[in-house]
Parts: C-alpha cells; structure tokens; sequence
C-alpha cells in the first residue's frame, strides 16, 4: 500500500475565506479588552469612543477661526472681495463676516462672509447705517495683526473662567459716541456656557480694556464687584 501523503513540513495552510470576518472580529475585541503588563496588571487602553473624539477634535481645530494661523487667510480672502475699509469685523468658531461699504465712498454697507474655504458677497446689510455715521466707523481691517487676535479667545475664557464655551464670538469695531471723535478699534470676546456668560474687551494690540460678567469666582467677576 502506498504512503499516506502528508503536509509537508513548513507548508502554508490555506484558511477559508469565511473565516476571515471571524478573525477581524476576534481582532477588534482584543484591540478594546485590556492588555496586562508583565505583573499581571491591566495596562490603560484606550476606547474608540476615545480615539473618536480625540479626532472630531483634531479635526475642529484644523477649521477653527480661534486657531492661530486660520484667522489671517481668511481675512484676507474677504478684505480682497470688500476692500480694507470696514466698519466692522465678526469671528465666529468657523466663519468670519465683514460688513463694509457698498462701494468706496457709499453711505450703505453690505456683507462679505468668508466660510468653508470660501469667500462670498451676501448683499446689503439687515440693519443699514445713519449716512452720516459709516466714515466715522470706518478702519483699515488689514492694519490689524489678525494673527494675535485668536490667542485673545483663551484670554477671554481665563479671564471670565468660562471652559469650553459656547458659540464664542469676537468683534471687532470702533466705539462711536454723538459728537465725540471715533475710538481706536476694539476687540471685543463674549463667551457664555449653560450657566454663565462674560465678555472682555481688547485693545487692537491686545490689552485689555475692560470685562464684564463672567463666572463667580473669575477675575472679570471680581473686577465688576469692586466697580
């Protein structure tokens, strides 16, 4: 009788196809249980709920107008559409909007936005000025240094001890008074969260000027209990 023919020694075995869904599973499973280190104790892993988030966050910062480095381009790319003479200037967490005159000289103003990578024109402003009032407001947005603006959000939140606040928005303007002469521009930041809201006000080079609100407890809040 002739040999029985056995595996040589050495010889890839072939795993069925239908057994490969099983493996990924078994794979991913064990990538979540625990590992232990050489002790026997259970060495911290990290859930991907975890690595989720820790994306979703990465990724939020890559977009947000309070990153440094993300504000200036995109000032840029709506100051080419509506010229550097603004009366105005909003940041919010992903978009910027600009209001500024009509056309250079005109006593109506539109709205220029920039977001999502683009910058686009909106048309007239809701809420329309006195004639008289927009070569008063006016400024040179492009003489502002935008890159030092975004660090003036974390000094908000400090300042007023508000965390991981809500819809931050900042504003840039000057402060017109009947009869007086214009202000310098002003940086304004207001942040709220579920129970709190502050705000503080910047020079254009970042000193501030004056805070109002805040959480108990906050430097703004015992500023404005000792005026």
């Amino acid at each position: 009788m002739a040999p029985r023919r056995g595996r040589a020694q050495g010889a890839i075995r072939r795993i069925p196809f239908a057994v490969f869904p099983v493996l990924a599973v078994v794979g991913f499973a064990a990538a979540l249980y625990p590992a232990w280190d050489e002790a026997g104790r259970p060495v911290e892993t990290r859930s991907i709920g975890t690595v989720r988030a820790e994306h979703d966050a990465a990724a939020a910062a890559e977009t947000s107008m309070f990153t440094p480095g993300n504000l200036r381009p995109a000032i840029d790319a709506v100051l080419a559409l509506s010229g550097d003479e603004v009366t105005e200037v909003y940041v919010f967490d992903r978009w910027v909007q600009v209001t500024a005159p009509t056309s250079p000289g005109a006593s109506t103003t539109d709205e220029w936005q920039y977001r999502d990578g683009e910058a686009t024109r909106e048309g007239a402003s809701l809420i329309q000025p006195e004639p008289e009032d927009v070569p008063r407001e006016l400024f040179d947005a492009s003489e502002i240094d935008w890159e030092d603006v975004p660090p003036l959000f974390d000094e908000t939140e400090r300042l007023t001890g508000i965390d991981d606040a809500d819809d931050p928005m900042l504003w840039v303007a000057r402060e017109v008074w009947a009869d007086e002469k214009p202000g310098e521009p002003q940086v304004h930041v207001t942040v709220s969260d579920d129970y709190h809201d502050g705000s503080v006000d910047f020079s254009a080079g970042g000193e501030v000027v004056g805070t109002y609100g805040g959480a108990p407890g906050s430097e703004a809040a015992a500023a404005e209990g000792e005026a």
